[in-house]
């Protein structure tokens, strides 16, 4: 991925020099480590003496600061709901062998076993959790407008409705990191529960417009969920314009044999005057074996609203959607755009791509679809896709994602023929075309890459090589809009 950024030198010296003020103003205080063994600790212990840990999660958690850490030994913790402390990451994983403690995440197995919610992230509360297993309650992980991050745990058997649960309700949030975990077998099977549910909710009328973040989901295991996978929900009332609006990133999942979808996404305005919007960028995951009921989807989309300024914008390229009854399904979605190109999308049982609304054409162009002919309009070996789907050109082969080994020019262009810079900027919902040119790292294959361009905020595009060995990438966004009014450009 590369970076462009417009930084201004004489802005930066300033801020480090006040953080060199601010810092000497203070005396240094030394974070700390407290250490839980359920088998031979004691609460009245410090905890700090890695020989004389504390007995429980929930009592370390409390005597520490932000800052901390708390490292958990291996063994089963089913006494207490966890609730976690801004800034005091929770690790575990561990073996204690007297004074010496050593981490093997998949070997010294840390479970946290509890009715209700096994572990809450409450307003505000911005702390890692990292190297558990999460099981049995009702949902595995509640988060309510916090930004945490979960990563390198095992989210299982939390059989009435979630895996995670993020709730961002009526404020503003940087988003929440959820990277390298194992999600599977949660819910049971009613319709919102899944892996991973987010409900981004606007449902007050103050006034106010928030900016939700950017939530990443990559790297992670999301399979045998007993409905959704990854479900996301965005409903926006209560301020004449832009109500909310949010951006996800997921990347480099295996999400496979859900019951039902393996990614599905609902954006609802409350009318046309109070709208919402998501944009999401989907790269390298592959969505599969989502066949098990009639009508099971790998990439489902609906939008309700029936005003153009709620949209769900969905783009990306190196996906693999293969072996689900619909591979990608746009459902009535007035102000969907999906745009999923260069990946490999094959064997889907009854279309590989359907559009029910005439409205907005899918383009999944340069995909391989299992065959040199490319798609059909009629049964064709799973490849099928209905009306309104742009499919052409198609690639000859399977497509790798990667990028050029050395890049020359990177420029942003008025439209879809590339020939023009832009020279000024773009407005609400316009796109912004992309052009990088570089050196090919992979001459056998038509190549992906991605790009960041951040001034005082930050945009990023998913670019496709325009051919074999070209050297050119080529993509777009959409200006979304920034906190300060309704459609300004950030």
């Amino acid at each position: 991925m590369y970076l462009v950024k417009n930084r201004r030198l004489l802005q930066a010296v300033l801020l480090i020099g006040i953080f060199f003020v601010f810092f000497s103003s203070f005396s240094y205080v030394q974070a700390v480590v407290r250490y839980v063994d359920a088998t031979g600790g004691n609460n009245a212990n410090p905890g700090t003496d890695p020989g004389s840990p504390k007995a429980t999660i929930q009592n370390a958690l409390g005597v520490s600061a932000s800052g901390d850490q708390v490292w958990v030994a291996q063994g089963t913790y089913n006494t207490e709901n966890i609730t976690m402390v801004s800034g005091v990451n929770l690790y575990g994983g561990y073996q204690r062998a007297g004074s010496t403690w050593t981490r093997n995440v998949s070997v010294y197995v840390t479970t946290i076993s509890r009715t209700g919610n096994v572990v809450t992230f409450n307003s505000g509360i911005n702390s890692a959790i990292d190297g558990f297993t999460i099981t049995g309650g009702t949902l595995g992980i509640y988060i309510y407008n916090a930004s945490p991050t979960i990563n390198n745990c095992t989210i299982t058997g939390n059989t009435v409705d979630y895996g995670i649960y993020m709730y961002y309700q009526n404020s503003a949030q940087t988003g929440a990191t959820i990277t390298n975990n194992t999600i599977t077998s949660n819910g049971n099977g009613t319709d919102w529960d899944a892996g991973i549910y987010i409900y981004f909710s606007k449902d007050t009328w103050n006034g106010t417009q928030y900016n939700m973040g950017t939530t990443t989901i990559s790297g992670n295991n999301i399979s045998n969920n007993n409905r959704n996978g990854i479900a996301i929900n965005m409903y926006g009332y209560g301020y004449t314009g832009l109500n909310n609006y949010a951006t996800l990133a997921i990347s480099n999942n295996t999400i496979s044999n859900n019951a039902m979808y393996g990614t599905r996404f609902y954006v609802n305005g409350y009318n046309t005057s109070y709208y919402s919007r998501l944009t999401v960028a989907m790269n390298n995951n592959s969505i599969s074996g989502h066949t098990s009921a009639s009508g099971a989807i790998g990439v489902y989309s609906y939008t309700s609203s029936t005003d153009s300024r709620s949209w769900l914008y969905i783009t990306g390229a190196g996906n693999t959607i293969n072996n689900n009854y619909y591979g990608i399904y746009q459902n009535n979605s007035y102000f969907s755009e999906i745009s999923l190109q260069q990946g490999n999308i094959t064997s889907n049982i009854n279309y590989a791509v359907y559009n029910s609304y005439s409205g907005q054409m899918i383009s999944t162009s340069l995909n391989w679809w299992g065959s040199s002919t490319g798609p059909s309009e009629s049964q064709f070996a799973g490849n099928r896709v209905s009306s309104y789907v742009a499919y052409e050109p198609w690639s000859q082969s399977a497509t790798v994602p990667g990028d050029p080994s050395s890049v020359t020019s990177i420029d942003l262009k008025t439209d879809a023929t590339y020939a023009t810079t832009l020279s000024t900027n773009p407005g609400i919902l316009d796109r912004l075309f992309i052009e990088l040119v570089g050196v090919d790292s992979d001459a056998a294959n038509a190549n992906t890459t991605s790009v960041t361009i951040a001034n005082s905020g930050s945009i990023s595009a998913l670019l496709s090589e325009t051919g074999v060995n070209t050297g050119i990438y080529r993509g777009y966004c959409r200006i979304v809009g920034n906190g300060s009014n309704n459609d300004g450009y950030d």
